[in-house]
């Protein structure tokens, strides 16, 4: 692989866990010698850590779920109205 070219693909299947050995031992020696590329696996391996599902955001949502339920219960039953048919 020639320094100048950056392995895109490489990059999107190391971070989904999709390289043979040899292909990763490629994409580590471009990383030694590429900081643009290190840096753009960094940062998507970063934002996937912090976008991924916390402990307590299934404790949020189950709350919002129950809050919303309970106004649903309080709230009056909606009357349907009827239209007479043609």
């Amino acid at each position: 692989m020639a320094p100048d070219q950056h392995p895109e693909e490489l990059i999107d299947r190391a971070r989904r866990g999709g390289l043979a050995p040899e292909e990763q031992i490629a994409l580590e020696q471009h990383l030694d010698s590429c900081m643009v590329c290190a840096e753009q696996l960094s940062l998507a391996q970063r934002f996937e850590r912090q976008l991924a599902p916390q402990p307590r955001d299934k404790l949020t949502y189950q709350r919002a779920a129950e809050a919303a339920i309970q106004q649903l219960q309080r709230s009056p039953p909606v009357r349907r109205r009827r239209f007479p048919r043609p």
